[in-house]
Protein backbone atom coordinates (compact mmCIF):
# COMPACT_ATOMS: atom_id res chain seq x y z
CA UNK A 1 0.00 0.00 0.00
CA UNK A 2 0.97 3.63 -0.45
CA UNK A 3 1.06 5.90 2.59
CA UNK A 4 -0.41 9.34 1.86
CA UNK A 5 0.62 12.60 3.55
CA UNK A 6 -0.70 16.10 2.91
CA UNK A 7 1.41 19.07 1.81
CA UNK A 8 2.34 19.76 5.45
CA UNK A 9 3.44 16.15 5.83
CA UNK A 10 0.54 15.11 8.03
CA UNK A 11 -0.35 11.42 7.65
CA UNK A 12 -3.74 10.97 5.96
CA UNK A 13 -3.94 7.20 5.57
CA UNK A 14 -3.19 4.46 3.06
CA UNK A 15 -4.14 4.11 -0.60
CA UNK A 16 -5.07 0.60 -1.69
CA UNK A 17 -7.38 0.85 -4.70
CA UNK A 18 -4.80 2.05 -7.19
CA UNK A 19 -4.10 0.22 -10.44
CA UNK A 20 -1.11 0.05 -12.77
CA UNK A 21 1.43 1.06 -10.13
CA UNK A 22 4.72 1.67 -11.95
CA UNK A 23 8.15 2.71 -10.66
CA UNK A 24 10.85 3.81 -13.11
CA UNK A 25 14.45 4.07 -11.87
CA UNK A 26 17.21 5.73 -13.91
CA UNK A 27 20.89 5.11 -13.26
CA UNK A 28 22.29 8.27 -14.83
CA UNK A 29 20.38 10.63 -12.51
CA UNK A 30 19.71 8.42 -9.49
CA UNK A 31 16.07 9.50 -9.66
CA UNK A 32 12.77 7.61 -9.74
CA UNK A 33 9.22 8.24 -10.93
CA UNK A 34 6.09 6.63 -9.48
CA UNK A 35 2.77 6.56 -11.31
CA UNK A 36 -0.63 4.88 -10.87
CA UNK A 37 -4.32 5.25 -11.63
CA UNK A 38 -7.48 5.43 -9.58
CA UNK A 39 -10.65 4.13 -11.21
CA UNK A 40 -12.85 6.73 -9.53
CA UNK A 41 -12.58 10.00 -7.62
CA UNK A 42 -11.86 8.23 -4.34
CA UNK A 43 -8.28 9.43 -3.88
CA UNK A 44 -7.49 12.47 -1.76
CA UNK A 45 -3.99 12.94 -3.23
CA UNK A 46 -3.24 16.39 -4.63
CA UNK A 47 -0.15 17.95 -6.21
CA UNK A 48 2.58 18.51 -3.59
CA UNK A 49 1.17 15.79 -1.32
CA UNK A 50 3.56 13.01 -0.35
CA UNK A 51 3.45 9.28 -1.07
CA UNK A 52 5.61 6.73 0.69
CA UNK A 53 6.46 3.19 -0.36
CA UNK A 54 8.50 0.74 1.66
CA UNK A 55 11.68 2.10 0.09
CA UNK A 56 11.11 5.72 -0.90
CA UNK A 57 9.12 8.90 -0.46
CA UNK A 58 7.69 10.78 -3.44
CA UNK A 59 6.06 14.14 -4.13
CA UNK A 60 2.90 14.17 -6.24
CA UNK A 61 3.53 16.32 -9.31
CA UNK A 62 0.65 15.46 -11.64
CA UNK A 63 -3.05 14.74 -11.19
CA UNK A 64 -4.90 14.17 -14.45
CA UNK A 65 -8.58 13.34 -14.85
CA UNK A 66 -9.15 10.77 -17.59
CA UNK A 67 -12.28 9.09 -18.99
CA UNK A 68 -11.61 6.10 -16.74
CA UNK A 69 -10.54 7.86 -13.54
CA UNK A 70 -7.52 9.78 -12.27
CA UNK A 71 -3.85 9.26 -13.07
CA UNK A 72 -1.01 10.40 -10.81
CA UNK A 73 2.70 10.97 -11.33
CA UNK A 74 5.12 11.52 -8.43
CA UNK A 75 8.87 12.06 -8.24
CA UNK A 76 11.41 11.35 -5.50
CA UNK A 77 11.17 13.75 -2.58
CA UNK A 78 14.42 15.69 -2.92
CA UNK A 79 12.91 18.92 -1.60
CA UNK A 80 15.56 19.45 1.07
CA UNK A 81 18.28 19.41 -1.57
CA UNK A 82 16.23 21.79 -3.70
CA UNK A 83 15.72 24.33 -0.89
CA UNK A 84 19.27 25.61 -0.39
CA UNK A 85 20.88 27.90 -2.98
CA UNK A 86 24.55 28.53 -3.61
CA UNK A 87 25.73 31.67 -5.35
CA UNK A 88 29.21 30.19 -5.60
CA UNK A 89 30.40 26.80 -4.42
CA UNK A 90 34.05 25.77 -4.61
CA UNK A 91 36.18 23.00 -3.19
CA UNK A 92 39.83 22.23 -3.79
CA UNK A 93 41.74 19.00 -3.30
CA UNK A 94 38.93 17.24 -1.48
CA UNK A 95 36.84 14.08 -1.66
CA UNK A 96 33.27 14.01 -2.91
CA UNK A 97 31.81 13.06 0.47
CA UNK A 98 33.51 16.03 2.16
CA UNK A 99 32.36 18.36 -0.63
CA UNK A 100 28.82 16.99 -0.51
CA UNK A 101 28.56 17.46 3.26
CA UNK A 102 29.36 21.14 2.77
CA UNK A 103 26.90 21.44 -0.12
CA UNK A 104 24.11 19.84 1.93
CA UNK A 105 24.41 22.07 5.02
CA UNK A 106 20.90 23.04 6.22
CA UNK A 107 19.18 20.67 3.80
CA UNK A 108 18.47 17.91 6.30
CA UNK A 109 20.46 15.51 4.12
CA UNK A 110 23.79 13.81 4.82
CA UNK A 111 26.22 11.51 3.03
CA UNK A 112 25.48 7.80 3.32
CA UNK A 113 27.92 5.31 1.84
CA UNK A 114 30.87 6.49 -0.25
CA UNK A 115 33.48 4.32 -1.97
CA UNK A 116 34.88 7.14 -4.13
CA UNK A 117 38.38 8.10 -2.97
CA UNK A 118 39.34 10.51 -5.76
CA UNK A 119 40.63 13.95 -4.87
CA UNK A 120 39.23 16.76 -6.99
CA UNK A 121 38.72 20.50 -7.22
CA UNK A 122 35.36 21.81 -8.41
CA UNK A 123 33.69 25.16 -8.92
CA UNK A 124 29.97 25.64 -9.44
CA UNK A 125 28.10 28.91 -9.77
CA UNK A 126 24.44 29.77 -9.07
CA UNK A 127 23.10 26.34 -8.15
CA UNK A 128 20.79 24.63 -5.70
CA UNK A 129 22.30 21.96 -3.43
CA UNK A 130 20.76 19.27 -5.66
CA UNK A 131 22.50 20.79 -8.70
CA UNK A 132 25.78 20.91 -6.78
CA UNK A 133 25.47 17.17 -6.06
CA UNK A 134 24.85 16.53 -9.77
CA UNK A 135 27.88 18.59 -10.77
CA UNK A 136 30.08 16.94 -8.18
CA UNK A 137 29.15 13.53 -9.58
CA UNK A 138 30.23 14.77 -13.00
CA UNK A 139 33.53 16.17 -11.71
CA UNK A 140 34.30 13.01 -9.73
CA UNK A 141 32.91 10.77 -12.49
CA UNK A 142 30.83 8.70 -10.10
CA UNK A 143 27.19 7.68 -9.52
CA UNK A 144 24.76 8.43 -6.69
CA UNK A 145 21.88 6.79 -4.89
CA UNK A 146 19.24 8.80 -3.02
CA UNK A 147 17.66 7.41 0.16
CA UNK A 148 14.59 9.60 0.62
CA UNK A 149 13.52 7.83 3.83
CA UNK A 150 16.78 8.41 5.73
CA UNK A 151 17.69 11.53 3.71
CA UNK A 152 21.11 10.37 2.58
CA UNK A 153 23.03 10.48 -0.70
CA UNK A 154 25.50 7.68 -1.34
CA UNK A 155 28.31 7.91 -3.88
CA UNK A 156 29.79 4.97 -5.77
CA UNK A 157 32.44 4.63 -8.43
CA UNK A 158 29.85 2.37 -10.06
CA UNK A 159 26.43 1.45 -8.72
CA UNK A 160 25.58 -2.23 -8.80
CA UNK A 161 27.58 -5.43 -9.13
CA UNK A 162 28.34 -8.26 -11.49
CA UNK A 163 26.87 -11.13 -9.49
CA UNK A 164 26.81 -13.57 -12.37
CA UNK A 165 23.11 -12.98 -13.05
CA UNK A 166 21.86 -13.85 -16.52
CA UNK A 167 18.76 -13.07 -18.57
CA UNK A 168 18.08 -16.27 -20.49
CA UNK A 169 15.45 -16.88 -23.16
CA UNK A 170 13.08 -19.56 -21.91
CA UNK A 171 13.75 -18.77 -18.24
CA UNK A 172 13.49 -15.14 -17.19
CA UNK A 173 13.90 -13.37 -20.53
CA UNK A 174 10.56 -12.86 -22.29
CA UNK A 175 11.54 -10.49 -25.06
CA UNK A 176 14.77 -8.98 -26.28
CA UNK A 177 14.74 -6.02 -28.62
CA UNK A 178 18.08 -5.44 -30.28
CA UNK A 179 18.33 -2.31 -32.38
CA UNK A 180 21.32 -2.23 -34.68
CA UNK A 181 21.99 0.33 -37.38
CA UNK A 182 24.82 1.56 -39.56
CA UNK A 183 23.64 5.09 -40.32
CA UNK A 184 26.81 6.46 -38.77
CA UNK A 185 29.07 3.65 -39.93
CA UNK A 186 32.45 4.63 -41.40
CA UNK A 187 35.73 2.81 -41.94
CA UNK A 188 37.98 5.75 -42.83
CA UNK A 189 38.41 9.01 -40.96
CA UNK A 190 40.07 12.17 -42.27
CA UNK A 191 40.77 14.37 -39.22
CA UNK A 192 41.27 18.12 -39.52
CA UNK A 193 42.25 20.34 -36.58
CA UNK A 194 42.78 24.07 -36.06
CA UNK A 195 44.09 26.06 -39.03
CA UNK A 196 43.55 23.04 -41.32
CA UNK A 197 45.91 20.87 -39.26
CA UNK A 198 46.17 17.31 -40.67
CA UNK A 199 48.02 14.16 -39.61
CA UNK A 200 50.35 13.41 -42.56
CA UNK A 201 53.48 14.33 -40.60
CA UNK A 202 52.73 11.79 -37.86
CA UNK A 203 51.00 9.14 -39.99
CA UNK A 204 53.52 8.13 -42.66
CA UNK A 205 52.30 10.77 -45.11
CA UNK A 206 48.62 9.74 -45.00
CA UNK A 207 45.91 12.20 -44.00
CA UNK A 208 43.50 9.43 -43.00
CA UNK A 209 43.14 6.36 -40.76
CA UNK A 210 41.34 3.09 -41.56
CA UNK A 211 39.57 0.53 -39.40
CA UNK A 212 38.05 -2.53 -41.09
CA UNK A 213 36.98 -4.40 -37.96
CA UNK A 214 33.46 -4.98 -39.34
CA UNK A 215 33.87 -4.95 -43.11
CA UNK A 216 36.35 -4.05 -45.82
CA UNK A 217 34.14 -1.34 -47.31
CA UNK A 218 35.76 2.07 -47.62
CA UNK A 219 33.39 4.64 -46.13
CA UNK A 220 35.21 7.94 -45.49
CA UNK A 221 34.28 10.49 -42.85
CA UNK A 222 35.74 14.00 -42.52
CA UNK A 223 36.08 14.97 -38.85
CA UNK A 224 36.80 18.63 -38.10
CA UNK A 225 37.55 19.89 -34.59
CA UNK A 226 39.41 23.17 -34.23
CA UNK A 227 40.24 22.50 -30.57
CA UNK A 228 43.19 20.38 -31.75
CA UNK A 229 46.50 22.15 -32.37
CA UNK A 230 48.73 19.07 -32.06
CA UNK A 231 48.83 16.50 -34.89
CA UNK A 232 49.62 13.56 -32.62
CA UNK A 233 46.70 14.32 -30.31
CA UNK A 234 44.45 14.75 -33.34
CA UNK A 235 45.51 11.38 -34.75
CA UNK A 236 45.16 9.52 -31.44
CA UNK A 237 41.64 10.80 -30.82
CA UNK A 238 40.63 10.22 -34.44
CA UNK A 239 41.70 6.60 -33.97
CA UNK A 240 39.48 6.30 -30.88
CA UNK A 241 36.56 7.91 -32.66
CA UNK A 242 36.93 5.61 -35.65
CA UNK A 243 36.99 2.56 -33.35
CA UNK A 244 33.39 3.44 -32.46
CA UNK A 245 32.24 4.46 -35.92
CA UNK A 246 33.65 1.43 -37.75
CA UNK A 247 30.99 -0.94 -36.38
CA UNK A 248 27.19 -0.75 -36.28
CA UNK A 249 25.64 0.71 -33.13
CA UNK A 250 23.52 -1.51 -30.88
CA UNK A 251 20.91 -0.86 -28.20
CA UNK A 252 19.08 -3.40 -26.05
CA UNK A 253 15.68 -3.46 -24.36
CA UNK A 254 14.50 -6.50 -22.42
CA UNK A 255 11.22 -7.66 -20.92
CA UNK A 256 11.98 -9.71 -17.84
CA UNK A 257 10.14 -12.18 -15.67
CA UNK A 258 11.31 -11.13 -12.22
CA UNK A 259 11.51 -14.63 -10.78
CA UNK A 260 13.48 -13.54 -7.72
CA UNK A 261 10.58 -11.36 -6.54
CA UNK A 262 8.21 -14.32 -6.75
CA UNK A 263 10.21 -17.11 -5.10
CA UNK A 264 13.29 -17.40 -2.89
CA UNK A 265 14.30 -20.34 -5.08
CA UNK A 266 15.30 -17.85 -7.78
CA UNK A 267 17.17 -15.43 -5.51
CA UNK A 268 20.32 -16.00 -7.59
CA UNK A 269 18.53 -14.25 -10.45
CA UNK A 270 17.82 -11.05 -8.52
CA UNK A 271 19.03 -7.87 -10.17
CA UNK A 272 19.19 -4.18 -9.47
CA UNK A 273 19.92 -0.86 -11.12
CA UNK A 274 23.51 -0.65 -12.27
CA UNK A 275 24.12 -4.40 -12.15
CA UNK A 276 25.98 -6.08 -14.99
CA UNK A 277 24.08 -9.06 -16.39
CA UNK A 278 24.71 -11.58 -19.15
CA UNK A 279 22.02 -11.61 -21.84
CA UNK A 280 21.64 -14.96 -23.63
CA UNK A 281 19.20 -15.29 -26.50
CA UNK A 282 19.67 -18.03 -29.09
CA UNK A 283 16.91 -16.53 -31.24
CA UNK A 284 18.74 -13.22 -31.64
CA UNK A 285 22.16 -14.93 -31.48
CA UNK A 286 23.14 -12.77 -28.52
CA UNK A 287 25.41 -13.54 -25.60
CA UNK A 288 26.69 -10.31 -24.15
CA UNK A 289 27.33 -8.61 -20.85
CA UNK A 290 25.32 -5.45 -20.47
CA UNK A 291 24.67 -3.01 -17.64
CA UNK A 292 21.17 -2.20 -16.36
CA UNK A 293 20.71 1.55 -16.83
CA UNK A 294 16.95 1.77 -16.32
CA UNK A 295 14.39 -0.43 -14.57
CA UNK A 296 10.61 -0.26 -14.94
CA UNK A 297 8.84 -2.16 -12.18
CA UNK A 298 5.18 -3.05 -11.78
CA UNK A 299 4.85 -4.10 -8.10
CA UNK A 300 1.35 -5.45 -8.72
CA UNK A 301 2.38 -7.31 -11.89
CA UNK A 302 6.08 -8.32 -11.80
CA UNK A 303 5.59 -10.20 -15.06
CA UNK A 304 5.50 -6.81 -16.81
CA UNK A 305 8.87 -5.63 -15.48
CA UNK A 306 11.41 -4.46 -18.03
CA UNK A 307 14.97 -3.13 -18.21
CA UNK A 308 17.06 -1.00 -20.49
CA UNK A 309 20.62 -2.15 -20.96
CA UNK A 310 23.74 -0.42 -22.11
CA UNK A 311 27.19 -1.63 -22.93
CA UNK A 312 29.59 -0.89 -20.08
CA UNK A 313 32.06 0.77 -22.48
CA UNK A 314 31.37 4.43 -23.25
CA UNK A 315 31.54 5.54 -26.85
CA UNK A 316 34.14 8.10 -27.86
CA UNK A 317 31.55 10.87 -27.97
CA UNK A 318 30.14 9.97 -24.54
CA UNK A 319 33.58 9.73 -22.97
CA UNK A 320 34.79 12.96 -24.58
CA UNK A 321 31.64 14.82 -23.50
CA UNK A 322 31.84 13.46 -19.96
CA UNK A 323 35.50 14.42 -19.63
CA UNK A 324 34.88 17.90 -20.99
CA UNK A 325 32.02 18.45 -18.53
CA UNK A 326 34.29 17.36 -15.69
CA UNK A 327 37.07 19.63 -16.91
CA UNK A 328 34.67 22.60 -17.12
CA UNK A 329 33.53 22.07 -13.53
CA UNK A 330 37.09 21.64 -12.27
CA UNK A 331 38.25 24.72 -14.14
CA UNK A 332 35.52 26.86 -12.58
CA UNK A 333 37.71 27.20 -9.48
CA UNK A 334 39.92 29.59 -11.46
CA UNK A 335 37.14 32.12 -11.96
CA UNK A 336 36.77 33.47 -8.44
CA UNK A 337 38.72 34.50 -5.38
CA UNK A 338 39.65 30.97 -4.39
CA UNK A 339 37.48 30.48 -1.32
CA UNK A 340 34.20 28.78 -0.66
CA UNK A 341 31.40 31.32 -0.70
CA UNK A 342 27.66 31.44 -1.20
CA UNK A 343 24.28 32.04 0.33
CA UNK A 344 24.99 29.20 2.76
CA UNK A 345 28.45 28.53 4.19
CA UNK A 346 28.25 26.72 7.52
CA UNK A 347 31.20 25.65 9.65
CA UNK A 348 33.76 26.64 7.02
CA UNK A 349 36.16 29.48 7.65
CA UNK A 350 37.57 31.50 4.79
CA UNK A 351 40.74 29.81 3.66
CA UNK A 352 39.74 26.33 4.84
CA UNK A 353 38.95 25.39 1.25
CA UNK A 354 41.13 27.34 -1.16
CA UNK A 355 41.15 27.54 -4.92
CA UNK A 356 44.00 26.47 -7.17
CA UNK A 357 44.40 26.95 -10.86
CA UNK A 358 43.75 23.84 -12.92
CA UNK A 359 44.46 24.11 -16.62
CA UNK A 360 43.79 21.33 -19.11
CA UNK A 361 44.72 22.16 -22.67
CA UNK A 362 42.03 21.45 -25.30
CA UNK A 363 44.64 19.81 -27.49
CA UNK A 364 45.32 17.03 -25.01
CA UNK A 365 44.30 13.54 -25.93
CA UNK A 366 41.65 11.72 -23.95
CA UNK A 367 44.35 9.48 -22.49
CA UNK A 368 46.26 12.52 -21.24
CA UNK A 369 43.11 14.10 -19.82
CA UNK A 370 42.35 10.90 -17.92
CA UNK A 371 45.92 10.75 -16.61
CA UNK A 372 45.79 14.35 -15.44
CA UNK A 373 42.41 13.92 -13.80
CA UNK A 374 43.57 10.76 -12.06
CA UNK A 375 46.77 12.54 -10.99
CA UNK A 376 44.59 14.84 -8.89
CA UNK A 377 43.85 11.83 -6.68
CA UNK A 378 47.33 12.18 -5.25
Amino acid sequence: MLALYDAEHNFLGYLSKYEGLKIESTLSTGEKTLSFEYAADECDAEPEYYLRTEDDEYVVKEKVYTPTGISYVATLNLEGLESVAWKSFEVTDTTIDAAAEIAMEDTGWTVGTCDVTKIRSAGIQMAMAKDVIDKLCTAFMCERVYDTINKTVSFYSEVGDDKGVYFLRGLNLKELKVTSDSYDYYTRIIPIGADELTIEDVNEGKNYLDNFQYSSKIRPYIWEDDSYTDATALMEDAELKLADMSKPTKAYEVDIIDLASQSQVYSVLSYGLGDTVTVIDAVANVREKQRIVKITEYPQSPMKNSCELSNTVLTFEELYSKLQDAVDIINNVTSSNGTVSGYYVHGVQAGDVVGIETVIDDSETIQNIIERLEALEG
